[in-house]
């Protein structure tokens, strides 16, 4: 929008392009939103779950428990700290994991498409990362973090970013040291990390955008009602609550390549989320991992489709 690039524009008008002022308003607009004590901002979502995962101590002698269907960064974060990774099964409707791993000490969740998580009480006794890169932006009750993303396709955007949701003072406080290069706020460096900051240009944006942030809530909600009013007892879809937030539209179908293929041809985009982590190449070829695994995962993926959903979405378009 004008204002989106008005402060864009401001921002690289002064004195600051990386880390500045920029930064810390965004920190403290999204801790707001969300209701939470603290908000770390890094340079992609990525980073926030890695971030996360090393501030809240995984490495070598942990494991750590999720999902296969996600995007890939939500195992490969996991990977990074050189934790062990265990992947469960997921429930075959929705796509959100299904299984318990009594074993691992960390759990992290995925807000598929925008559902919301709610911990129950044996999940909250382990270490929990949400990965809320669908949305919303929320801490669950009983996580130490939530973790964010502000890619062109999410609800905010602000080129590449992320953030990381919390309540713990001192876990946000180790969070900003590990995105800087392990430096303390004298700038000695008092652990090992690398660069994860978030340029003052890109907070900036990211600002602007939040303030549309409950708008564009509604206006996807809408657009799903509206899905789900066409398509009411002849196509299922993923169900969601009614606190999603809607991220995706995802439809399950038989013979899904094929429906792709005709969505095309009629020049409407549509896109999977997601091939199973557990079978990209890298997890088969390095850690063994290998077909009906996971058979829930693998059939949820072979029938899911997301349709196209964005506040812009005109209802001409949607129909």
């Amino acid at each position: 929008t004008p204002e989106d690039e008005a402060v864009v524009l401001t921002c690289l008008r002064s004195s600051h392009l990386t880390q500045g002022p920029e930064v810390e308003r965004f920190e403290e607009a999204l801790a707001e939103q969300a209701g939470t004590r603290c908000a770390v901002v890094v340079n992609s979502g990525t980073a926030a779950l890695y971030v996360a995962l090393r501030a809240a101590g995984a490495g070598p002698h942990t494991r750590v428990w999720t999902t296969p269907i996600s995007f890939m960064a939500t195992a490969n974060a996991a990977l990074l700290t050189a934790s062990q990774l265990v992947f469960s099964d997921v429930d075959v409707t929705t796509g959100l994991v299904g299984g318990w791993v009594p074993a691992a000490q960390f759990f992290i969740p995925v807000t598929l498409g925008g559902n919301p998580i709610t911990l129950t009480a044996a999940e909250q006794q382990k270490t929990v990362i949400v990965d809320a890169c669908h949305g919303p932006i929320a801490l669950p009750v009983g996580a130490t973090a939530a973790c964010l993303s502000f890619h062109p396709s999410k609800h905010v955007a602000c080129g590449e970013g992320g953030a990381i949701l919390t309540n713990d003072e001192t876990f946000a406080q180790h969070c900003k040291r590990l995105r800087d290069h392990g430096r303390r706020p004298d700038k000695r460096m008092a652990t090992l990390s690398m660069n994860f900051r978030l340029a003052d240009l890109n907070a900036a944006l990211g600002r602007s955008q939040l303030a549309r942030y409950d708008q564009n809530l509604e206006k996807r909600r809408e657009i799903a009602l509206n899905y789900d009013e066409a398509f009411d007892g002849k196509v299922e879809t993923v169900p969601h609550s009614l606190e999603s937030a809607r991220h995706l539209y995802q439809i399950l179908v038989d013979k899904r390549d094929r429906v792709q293929e005709k969505l095309k041809a009629k020049g409407v985009g549509s896109q999977v989320h997601y091939h199973p982590i557990h079978l990209e190449p890298f997890y088969r070829s390095q850690l063994g991992f290998r077909e009906d695994q996971l058979p829930c995962a693998e059939r949820f993926a072979e029938r899911t489709l997301s349709l196209p959903l964005y506040p812009t979405l005109t209802e001409a378009e949607q129909e």
